[in-house]
């Protein structure tokens, strides 16, 4: 059994427009938005009212469930009970991956208690590689 690579965070400045978020009841998630077409790099963005600040974020193909990789955000809430920005960009370092693959970008919490998945939001995108 092979242990999918982690996603690893590149930072990324470009402005983007308004999204309309997808949310649980403590994670709201800006970006992707559902269907977008994502490249070798992109972005998830959001608001979190999460223990210890600690958003998980991993990328799943849509039709295998496999998992690409697994990283984590901080939000930065100004204290516990309050939402706080996340932002990570994500770099898909496969090689192989094919056009229109399908992807769900899944954000959520682990819980403190048992470990479960808490929260989780998921996006289906759609992975359209970036001509050079």
């Amino acid at each position: 059994i092979q242990r999918p690579q982690s996603l690893s965070s590149v930072p990324l400045f470009a402005p983007s427009p308004t999204p309309t978020p997808v949310a649980s009841e403590n994670i709201i998630v800006t970006t992707p938005q559902v269907d977008e077409s994502i490249t070798q790099t992109f972005e998830v963005r959001g608001r979190a009212r999460v223990f210890e600040n600690v958003v998980s974020i991993r990328l799943k193909e849509k039709l295998s469930g496999q998992v690409y990789g697994e990283t984590q955000a901080i939000a930065d809430a100004p204290d516990t009970g309050q939402f706080g920005d996340f932002r990570a960009g994500i770099k898909l370092s496969d090689p192989n991956l094919r056009t229109n693959t399908e992807f769900i970008v899944e954000v959520f919490q682990y819980s403190a208690k048992d470990g479960s998945e808490r929260d989780k939001v998921s996006i289906p995108v759609r992975f359209v590689p970036m001509v050079e």
